[in-house]
């Protein structure tokens, strides 16, 4: 009996703990929103705040909104959230759409958290894919990756000149087209490289290709080693 006192005590200790807890100064996304596409099937749209609240999402048919064409509500509340939608009735199929996110704090006591202002960020419902991948502003010891994705993301680059060991050299920018320096390379070298859009709360890839390129300038020369004038130490 003793024991379920206290164990009673306790719970109703932590719970004061919790309801004295200020509540955040602001609003903020801590992770996301981030899309995972699964082609001709789903989208799954996740996101974390600082505070627990009911989530929302709307979708556009419209970079700049205006009357949704769907929307669904988390089913649970909470600080994160992930809300699905499946392909094949209002959304169709290898076609682009934009969404708006809402994180409503239920008390009130914080204005609503939502991915404002448009334009807002796509996702395409076929296959995840990346395109126009090049490089510019190509020097002796420098290159910058550009590259354009039908998915936001974090933008990440792997590289190197026979196996791709260096990086991943990565942006925070959760968008679909993405610009990437590469430095400290070396002269007249071939680099090859791999680029992608990385799921921000996951951190898995979401679409990636490839490509290389040629540094400016001649190569580094070779350092040779001449043996004529050494001599045995040892017979």
């Amino acid at each position: 009996m003793r024991t379920k006192n206290l164990s009673t005590i306790a719970l109703a200790a932590a719970l004061v703990v919790v309801l004295l807890l200020p509540a955040p100064a602001h609003a903020v996304f801590t992770g996301g929103p981030s899309v995972r596409v699964s082609p001709n099937t789903k989208i799954e749209i996740r996101w974390t705040a600082n505070f627990v609240g009911d989530g929302k999402v709307e979708i556009f048919d419209n970079p700049n909104g205006g009357v949704p064409i769907d929307i669904k509500a988390s089913p649970v509340q909470g600080a994160g959230h992930t809300v699905e939608f499946t392909f094949g009735g209002v959304l169709h199929f290898d076609t682009t759409y934009f969404f708006r996110v809402i994180h409503k704090d239920p008390t009130n006591s914080l204005p609503d958290l939502t991915n404002d202002p448009a334009p807002y960020p796509p996702f395409f419902t076929g296959a995840q894919a990346i395109s126009n991948v090049h490089t510019e502003s190509i020097t002796t010891n420098s290159a910058v990756i550009l590259w354009e994705a039908n998915v936001i993301g974090y933008g990440s680059v792997v590289y190197g000149t026979t196996a791709l060991d260096q990086g991943p050299v990565e942006d925070s920018f959760n968008m679909t087209n993405h610009a990437i320096e590469l430095t400290g390379l070396s002269p007249g070298t071939t680099y090859q490289f791999r680029v992608s859009n990385q799921h921000t709360i996951a951190g898995t890839s979401l679409a990636e290709a490839t490509g290389q390129f040629t540094t400016a300038g001649p190569p580094l020369p070779v350092a040779h080693t001449s043996w004529g004038n050494v001599k045995a130490l040892y017979r």
